[in-house]
């Protein structure tokens, strides 16, 4: 392949003919993929970057041009190597997370989303480029979480998902970005904590599963707060679906932090206990101080979905508490052993009241049984007779293969 002349890249990627504009974002990203040694002078750089920038502060950029420029970026940004340059590029990186404009940006930021994937890498070789994209794009997608108009931004999902990006997959990435364990408690302390108050509940999940990655760097004190923090929301009156989030972010943070939390694990199963009643409603009182304060979920007995539901992710929270610290639940082994027979004995099926239904399910059952007696011929249906009683396991196996 010829040398390519920046020069006219830069010119094309300024004309307003957005057929031209792609074709020189094209012609530059296979010339880099195939020439991925290709060093750019810091003027070059400097003039692609505003190139670039004025690409997608314009008005006028059709979509064809901004998907390409997303393209553009994952073969641009290891080519910069002035700071000053890359802060800017960075810049209008996060903008494309935090923009108002939801009918310009929003299809192209899963595209960003899978350039942010691709290209978090480049800034763990480099500490100070580590530090510089901590301060530019995670700052700035924090900083929009917090805003007052936050709940009127049309696109959360998309900039929730990048903050999972960077603290979920990367957390290696986070290691190398903060300069030290303070500097990691003071990004936390001061920006996502206070984001579990959120009224958001996308927001509230992702940052307490952000925390949770990297609280098992932090010190005792973090954890304890967190902790805490976690107890007094878990306790509050919410809807059915908030404490659901909730009681599945506590169990990710408890998986992740494990021994740090022993001296809240009992503390924490009992309001557990507590909070879902209808799932072993002869938890001792003697107990319960420990749980004070607590509201107690209400649910219908008839709303099998929600018990089913309920019942898998609690014992799931519950294993982690063991993994945590087994003999902090040393007392609770009577209890333990209750909540596990009543979930294996619990089948949703049993509570079909409607005798309609059940009528009609039946039927299904032994058109269904005649059809495969047929198959299978008669000796092989004394078998399927003899273990037919296994079948009614199979909902179990599915909820488990969940968790």
């Amino acid at each position: 392949m010829s040398q390519i002349d920046f020069d006219s890249i830069y010119d094309r990627m300024k004309n307003w003919d957005h057929h031209i504009q792609t074709g020189a974002l094209q012609e530059f990203v296979t010339y880099i993929e195939n020439k991925p040694k290709t060093t750019i002078t810091e003027t070059t750089q400097k003039k692609l970057m505003s190139a670039f920038t004025e690409l997608f502060s314009s008005t006028d950029t059709v979509l064809d041009s901004l998907r390409e420029a997303v393209n553009f970026t994952t073969s641009f940004l290891p080519k910069i190597t002035q700071e000053e340059y890359l802060e800017n590029f960075l810049k209008t990186i996060a903008q494309i997370f935090t923009s108002e404009s939801y009918s310009k940006m929003r299809p192209i930021r899963s595209n960003t989303l899978l350039l942010l994937d691709k290209n978090l890498f480049i800034f763990t070789i480099d500490q100070k480029k580590g530090e510089l994209f901590t301060k530019v794009v995670t700052v700035s997608l924090l900083q929009k979480l917090t805003s007052p108009t936050i709940d009127k931004f049309h696109d959360l999902d998309c900039l929730v998902m990048a903050l999972e990006i960077i603290f979920k997959k990367h957390v290696h990435f986070l290691e190398s970005m903060m300069v030290d364990v303070k500097s990691a408690l003071s990004l936390c302390s001061e920006v996502l904590l206070p984001l579990v108050d959120s009224q958001n509940d996308d927001v509230k999940n992702t940052v307490l599963r952000c925390i949770s990655e990297v609280a098992v760097k932090m010190d005792d004190t973090f954890i304890t707060q967190i902790t805490q923090k976690l107890l007094r929301e878990f306790k509050e009156k919410k809807r059915m679906n908030q404490t659901l989030i909730l009681l599945d972010s506590f169990s990710y943070f408890c998986m992740c932090v494990r021994d740090k939390i022993a001296n809240f694990v009992r503390e924490i199963f009992c309001v557990i206990m507590t909070k879902f009643a209808f799932l072993y409603s002869d938890f001792g009182k003697e107990k319960k101080t420990l749980a004070d304060g607590v509201y107690v979920l209400e649910i219908e007995e008839s709303n099998d979905e929600s018990t089913c539901i309920f019942k898998a992710t609690v014992l799931r929270f519950v294993a982690q508490l063991i993994r945590c610290s087994p003999e902090k639940l040393n007392e609770d082994v009577d209890e333990l052993i209750e909540l596990g027979n009543d979930y294996l004995q619990f089948d949703p099926n049993s509570f079909v009241n409607d005798e309609t239904t059940k009528s009609h399910l039946k039927e299904e059952k032994n058109e269904s049984d005649e059809e495969f007696d047929d198959d299978l011929g008669e000796e092989d249906t004394n078998t399927k007779n003899d273990t037919g009683s296994s079948d009614d396991m199979t909902w179990k196996v599915r909820i488990s293969a969940v968790g």
